[in-house]
């Protein structure tokens, strides 16, 4: 597929900004989504520049992106200003734009994102993509049109040709589940689930925090420790009965070594075994396996809260040259976190579970499709990455569906996060973009009615895949 450089794909997720050129096969970035402001520093860090800040501990997040969609353009303006000059390298008044849209997007948001494309920007033309249905189609054309991404050829071709599936995107900000039909999403079909990964980050934030630590304003360091440790239990009860085991049959326990800006930059899982603080002391300076001499603070009721007080160098391993790890001991939350997208109402949210939403999404559809909907789920958005996500997610789904339907669920084209993004950039660089997308000119004498039509909740066909 050819390259148009004058046609930019972005997807602006709630916790990375995707962006490159319509067909590519991957971004030219995927940056966090966000600006950071280090403590003790005047200057902010703006997406990519993040990974140059050495000290990452109580970094001052500002998201414009709140529970999937943009609240703050003032800030999503500085973020694509910066994109565009300083990673893209484009000027987008020469650009046409492929833009990815979450579902049920406000009016007032809809008109806002409109204005910034053409005023702010000024971009040629823009065609704004649901991420479900690109998925869909990337997951048929990275199989040769067979549907599912490579893994059998059961109904391929029926699928192939109906372009029909359910798109399960468990993402940064929610968990949508979309039933597609002949291309398009069936509306009546989308469910929401009010829980994505930063609603587990913040679960394992006030776990960590009530049992070890005050890590509440450690946003930051515990998206890594979530990303780098934890995993989905296919049987919870057995994975509990293990965490409790001590000494090295324990297989569940691990320790993670935190950053402290000088030594360490960025956290890391220690590797070995764990240490067992059950079998040390309380009160006294015990040897470490190092030789230096530790003093373990003396837990009483809630650990650390919110009035604890961060790990200090003396609260981890033993280390060379007078350093000394900084360890965060991570347990049975490795797999009670991940366990919240199956299980809301473990966590106090009054919402059905990721397999359960599927389900309600499929039953929406004509019973005709159903079968076919079964037949090919595709996991997108970076909760999908999660170890053991699919099978539990499978076995979750088998029992709430019909025994004559096959149940078939793959990961979308073997990188979940970027799915949507590879989709949009085949459609980019296709004669249909040209037919489909909105011109700036045609926007600003059609204005008034596409405004109209937002308000109104009223298809707007031009501009819109």
């Amino acid at each position: 597929m050819v390259v148009r450089k004058d046609v930019v794909v972005l997807d602006c997720g709630g916790s990375s900004i995707k962006a490159g050129f319509a067909g590519d096969d991957k971004p030219v970035c995927v940056v966090p989504n966000c600006v950071a402001k280090p403590k003790g520093e005047k200057r902010s860090y703006v997406c990519d520049e993040i990974a140059r800040i050495k000290d990452i501990s109580s970094l001052n997040l500002r998201r414009p992106v709140d529970r999937g969609y943009v609240v703050n353009w003032d800030l999503q303006r500085e973020i694509w200003d910066h994109v565009f000059a300083k990673v893209l390298k484009i000027n987008p008044k020469n650009c046409h734009l492929v833009l990815l849209e979450p579902p049920f997007n406000l009016p007032n948001i809809m008109w806002e994102q409109d204005v910034v494309v053409f005023e702010r920007f000024q971009f040629k033309s823009a065609l704004i993509c649901n991420p479900a249905t690109r998925a869909l189609h990337r997951v048929f054309a990275a199989d040769g049109g067979g549907g599912g991404g490579g893994e059998g050829e059961g109904s391929s071709s029926l699928h192939a040709k109906a372009r029909c599936g359910v798109v399960v995107d468990a993402g940064f900000s929610f968990t949508h589940a979309t039933p597609v039909f002949d291309g398009k999403p069936i509306r009546r079909g989308i469910k929401r689930l009010n829980l994505g990964g930063k609603a587990l980050t913040n679960y394992l934030k006030e776990l960590v925090s009530y049992r070890q630590w005050n890590m509440m304003d450690e946003q930051f360091v515990l998206e890594d420790v979530k990303e780098k440790t934890c995993y989905a239990a296919a049987d919870v009860c057995e994975e509990l009965k293990k965490a409790k085991m001590r000494g090295p049959s324990n297989e569940v326990n691990r320790e993670y070594i935190l950053p402290d800006g000088v030594h360490v930059l960025r956290g890391s899982v220690k590797e070995g075994p764990t240490r067992d603080p059950d079998a040390e002391s309380s009160d006294d300076d015990d040897p470490d396996e190092g030789g230096g001499a530790r003093k373990r603070k003396k837990k009483s009721g809630g650990g650390g809260g919110k009035g604890g007080k961060r790990p200090s160098v003396a609260n981890g391993g033993g280390g060379k040259g007078g350093y000394v790890e900084q360890l965060l001991a991570i347990g049975n939350e490795r797999f009670m976190v991940p366990e919240a997208l199956f299980h809301p109402t473990d966590i106090g949210l009054d919402q059905a579970g990721i397999a359960e939403l599927t389900t309600q999404a499929v039953n929406e559809a004509n019973k005709d499709l159903r079968g076919m909907l079964y037949g090919n789920i595709v996991l997108t958005g970076g909760c999908a990455l999660i170890p053991g996500f699919k099978e539990k997610f499978e076995a979750q789904l088998r029992p709430l569906v019909n025994a004559d339907d096959d149940v078939r669920v793959v990961v979308a084209d073997g990188d979940p996060i970027c799915a949507a993004w590879r989709g949009a950039s085949d459609l980019g660089a296709s004669d249909e973009f040209d037919r489909l997308a909105l011109t700036r000119e045609d926007w600003k004498r059609d204005q008034a009615d596409i405004r109209r039509r937002y308000d109104e909740h009223v298809a707007v066909g031009k501009g819109r895949a």
